[in-house]
């Protein structure tokens, strides 16, 4: 790129994300293809399109993560170009939320461009020459909000389905595909490298088709990408394209007659050309979303919305740990609770954490549409990321708490232990027991508080023995609740030495606060302890082995009837004899009517319509999950908190183990 951009007269190019690019700049490039690329980037012969680390996902992206990828992707072009994008380019995402434009304006950018659009809505926009908008939020009556947008007309971003509408002819003008480079027209009819002899007919065929495509737009201003994926890698494809096309683009202009001027350009020059030709009162408003995309007949891309769900979990847990972390590590450093040294680890740690959640953002990585290897290899990024942002937040902590210092100190000190280990990156998270002992009779528990306002929350921990005591910061003992933790896949069980304490805690915004657990003489009344009162339906056949501080509840009958949980004196759930929520009662006797249950979809397996990683074809409508009847059910109620769990079994479908909690004042 350095070295071709640099060739012939006018050539210019975009680049969209920053993370490819920072790759190259810290790994490949010279100090001189670092000057090169700069000079490029302030020449206007290279545009940075949107900036953001990635083209994100405008479905499952949290607004806050999104915000994080373009600020990290910006910042980088910042600290290393001194650069700052006008412009957007999302064309791949599986269609378009309307946050996304509201956010680059936010950001400081004036005008977009977009194309994966249900086909039906494309034509319509067509028709009416309304594919160029001011898209809007729609709570915005004047226009503040406003982002000119650009979407391309056609199926693709491809060079077969940009030139114009016949994707046969625009083909022959991917010079990618010439004769022996691997890759082919399937229309039938390869490019053929432009010379003397038939540039005038190869214009006349290509002017043509930009006229065609032209027809749709409100502007004498045409914009052709040439691009598509995994392109521009080879020096060959940058002589291919650029070569031809400079014959091609001489020849029009030189050409009077065809009143056509062709340039390569950037979306900056496509834009300011758009807008010094027609006023920006002469294009219409549009506001709403893009959502459903589909590209044809009825392959709708929602399957996406579902696709791989634990690593979308994932990144929700990584997101408030990025924020945490970075929360925390600047008060650490700006309250000079830690060294010099110390802080520039702590922001070390979290910017690598930053840029993979950033990462994963990206429109094949949240949305679970990537290969397998990326799939392991984005979430080894992300258990990496954790773990980093576990390490801030636990060291940050320790020295605001003012902690003693610890000598020979290395980044892996592990301070407090973070009650959330994630040990590989395809497993469910385990947390930790506190085992007190007489050994170890007393142990402290730190929150923070990542939030700006106070907080008042049950907070529930698990502990290794029903014999304990909770102490608020002030020292002074505190009501607590004992529960047994029930486990289980297929059916239920007590787990053995292990327990739920529940107790209330008050947090002050961006605060730390400490609490106490203590063992204590189980031969020692209690009045601050309180046990949960235990239920198990249709389970006569178990063995209960509780302590026997525990009331227990075995009825030898198969329910046949209406259950109630109940927190202490809060909301009451009904749920059904199958154990499905069926109604929310207040504590002011209000009732709230719930209908709950699952359903399943059967998948089509056609040759050209199966549900996948992008799309959601079922055979038909949703059929009911059936469960086998009489569902072992296990209630834990206390004076915080009230659980119900069902195990939901079906031979011939799921197991679904379902668990619903009512939390107390």
């Amino acid at each position: 790129m350095v070295e071709k951009l640099s060739e012939g007269i006018g050539r210019k190019f975009i680049w969209a994300e920053i993370s490819f690019l920072a790759l190259w700049w810290s790994s490949d490039a010279t100090d001189k293809d670092k000057a090169i690329f700069t000079n490029l980037v302030k020449s206007g012969k290279i545009e940075i399109v949107t900036g953001g680390w990635v083209m994100n996902d405008e479905a499952n992206s949290h607004w806050l993560a999104i915000i994080k990828q373009l600020t990290t992707g910006h910042q980088w072009l910042i600290d290393n170009i001194g650069y700052v994008p006008k412009n957007a380019w999302s064309i791949d995402p599986f269609g378009y939320s309307s946050s996304q434009p509201y956010l680059l304006k936010l950001a400081g950018l004036e005008n977009s461009v977009i194309q994966r659009v249900h086909y039906r809505v494309k034509k319509e926009l067509a028709s009416n020459k309304q594919l160029e908008f001011h898209w809007r939020q729609l709570w915005d009556g004047i226009g503040k909000t406003d982002m000119f947008t650009h979407m391309m007309p056609f199926y693709s971003y491809d060079v077969p389905h940009s030139c114009g509408p016949d994707p046969a002819i625009c083909c022959q003008f991917d010079f990618k595909r010439l004769p022996g480079n691997g890759v082919t027209c399937p229309w039938g009819k390869a490019p053929r490298k432009i010379f003397e002899k038939n540039v005038e007919e190869r214009a006349r065929t290509i002017l043509d088709q930009w006229r065609k495509k032209a027809q749709l737009y409100r502007t004498n201003v045409l914009m052709f990408p040439l691009g598509d994926d995994f392109r521009y890698d080879r020096a060959n494809e940058w002589d291919n394209q650029y070569q031809n096309y400079e014959i091609l683009i001489d020849f029009i202009n030189n050409n009077d007659a065809w009143n056509a001027e062709v340039q390569f350009g950037t979306l900056e020059d496509y834009f300011k050309a758009v807008h010094a030709e027609v006023k920006a009162s002469d294009f219409p408003v549009l506001s709403g979303d893009f959502f459903t995309y589909a590209d044809r007949n009825q392959h709708y891309w929602s399957g996406y919305y579902t696709s791989r769900p634990f690593y979308k979990n994932m990144d929700r847990v990584l997101l408030a740990y990025v924020r945490a972390a970075e929360i925390i590590s600047s008060q650490a450093t700006s309250s000079g609770a830690v060294s010099q040294m110390m802080s520039l680890q702590l922001r070390d740690r979290v910017e690598q954490a930053r840029r993979a959640l950033a990462l994963f953002q990206h429109h094949d990585g949240v949305t679970g549409t990537s290969r397998d290897e990326v799939r392991e290899d984005y979430a080894k990024k992300m258990l990496t990321a954790i773990k980093y942002s576990q390490s801030a937040i636990q060291q940050a902590a320790y020295y605001l708490l003012n902690q003693p210092l610890i000598v020979d100190q290395a980044q892996d000190d592990i301070y407090f232990d973070v009650d959330d280990i994630w040990r590989v990156h395809d497993e469910i998270p385990t947390r930790i027991t506190i085992a007190l002992d007489v050994v170890s009779p007393s142990r402290r528990i730190v929150l923070y508080n990542a939030l700006a306002f106070k907080r008042h929350e049950i907070f529930t921990v698990l502990v290794s023995s029903p014999h304990v005591e909770v102490f608020d910061p002030e020292g002074n003992p505190m009501m607590a609740q004992i529960s047994p933790v029930v486990t289980g896949d297929k059916r239920l069980a007590f787990a053995a030495n292990k327990y739920q304490l529940s107790f209330p805690v008050t947090l002050d915004p961006l605060a730390l606060t400490v609490y106490t657990v203590s063992l204590r003489d189980s031969t020692r009344l209690n009045k601050y302890t309180s046990y949960s009162h235990v239920r198990v339906y249709n389970a006569d056949y178990w063995t209960v082995d509780l302590p026997k501080m525990f009331p227990i509840e075995q009825p030898a009958a198969r329910l046949m009837e209406d259950i109630t949980v109940q927190a202490g004196n809060s909301t009451r759930v009904v749920a059904t004899m199958d154990g499905l929520i069926k109604a929310i009662v207040s504590p002011q006797g209000a009732t709230m009517p719930v209908h709950m249950d699952f359903s399943q979809y059967d998948s089509q397996r056609g040759k050209d319509n199966n549900s996948g990683a992008y799309l959601f074809i079922p055979t038909g409508p949703a059929t009911d999950y059936k469960a086998s009847a009489f569902p072992e059910i296990v209630v834990t109620e206390g004076i915080y908190k009230a659980t119900m769990y069902a195990a939901l079994n079906s031979p011939k479908a799921a197991d679904i183990i379902l668990a619903v909690s009512i939390v107390g004042k």
